[in-house]
This record gives C-alpha cells, structure tokens and sequence, in this order.
C-alpha cells in the first residue's frame, strides 16, 4: 500500500484541554485539518456538523461518556464511514469490551508512541475505512489479542517493549531520588 498523503479532518475530544490541544497540533502539523470538543455532547454535536474521517475519542467524558458519544454518531448519517479511536487511560478487558460494543474501530491507550498513532491515521488516509479495515485484518493476524486481566502494557498498539523498559527504569530513578 502507498504511503497515504491524504489531508484527514481529525476530531481529538478530550476534557483535558492541553491534552486536546497538544494533540490536534501534532495531528496539524502533520497536514491534517484537526478541531477539538472538550466533552461526549459536543463530541456528538460537532461530529454531526464536520463529518469528520477521524475521531480520537477519549472515554472518561464529562456529560455523556466516550462510550455513548461512540454510539450517537454511528447513529448519524455517515457515522459508520467514520474511523473512531478510543484514545484513553482505561486499558482493561472490561474497557476493550465496551468500546468494541460501542462501536470503536480501535482501542489505544496513553501514553501512545506518536509513529503509531501516525501509522493507524496512515491507514484511513487516501483509501478511508476500507485500508483501515485491511490493515486492521493484516495487523491482526500478526498481533495477538491481550488477556483479558492485563493493562495497558499488553494493548495491541502499545509501546514497544524497549520504550516500556526505558519508563519503568525512569520511574524508578525518580522514586528513589
């Protein structure tokens, strides 16, 4: 598959504005058009009014969860053509399970590694939810399924091992000091 160019309209919803924020600029200077909305009914409303490609969705959301946000805009026209990411701290078998049912594409947790985030968004890029779905069905087979009782250390797009190393090691050092 060619590297995808295409600009993407990217919602980020999330009730921590820096984190909002910091991510949308990222997204932006990437060549994405990107908008932000700070709870789950502004995600709903804004959605419905930009139709955007992408949806960065976090669950934690103050008025209505990122789970029923989710489900409202599969429910719009056009809300199946969009690609949803649950962008979230809740990492259980319990909150994958959810997002699944609500409707989420993909379920990743923080902190996520920036060349996976820019992979995943690749994907959707000039070829939408069709090469999202093929590169989701190829990268499955490669990746198995996290066990159900694990954290977000399991996750399938998760940090690389390495980088986990790394921040354990760090903690560690910080604690001790």
């Amino acid at each position: 598959m060619p590297a995808a160019t295409n600009r993407r309209r990217i919602l980020v919803v999330d009730d921590n504005q820096d984190s909002a924020e910091s991510l949308a600029t990222l997204l932006t200077l990437k060549g994405n058009e990107t908008h932000t909305a700070s709870d789950g009914q502004e995600a709903v409303e804004t959605a419905a009014r930009l139709r955007p490609d992408v949806i960065l969705l976090d669950i934690g959301l103050p008025k209505m969860n990122g789970y029923e946000a989710c489900r409202r805009i599969r429910e719009q026209p056009g809300g199946d053509d969009v690609v949803i990411i649950a962008l979230t701290g809740w990492g259980q078998g319990e909150d994958r399970r959810r997002s699944r049912e609500a409707g989420f594409n993909e379920h990743l947790v923080r902190t996520l590694d920036p060349a996976v985030l820019m992979k995943l968004l690749a994907a959707t890029g000039a070829w939408g939810l069709l090469a999202w779905r093929e590169w989701r069905e190829e990268r499955g087979r490669a990746i198995r399924e996290p066990p159900a009782n694990e954290s977000c250390k399991w996750f399938d797009l998760c940090l690389p091992n390495e980088l986990w190393r790394r921040r354990k090691q760090r903690r560690a050092r910080t604690s001790s000091i």
